[in-house]
């Protein structure tokens, strides 16, 4: 096997774990996220980058 050909099975040996990595970061993430209030309310106001008077 040429050195191309060995690193592009080492890059996809790696691409489920990285991915998984990725996802379980992500779902962190959203936790840390939820608890900040961004405005989503009945009314369809964002308060994101709102001034308050």
């Amino acid at each position: 096997m040429d050195k191309m050909t060995q690193q592009n099975a080492a890059l996809v040996e790696e691409a489920p774990a990285a991915s998984e990595a990725l996802g379980t970061q992500a779902e962190s993430l959203q936790q840390m996220i939820s608890f900040f209030d961004l405005g989503h309310n009945k009314s369809g106001g964002n308060a994101v980058g709102r001034r308050h008077r």
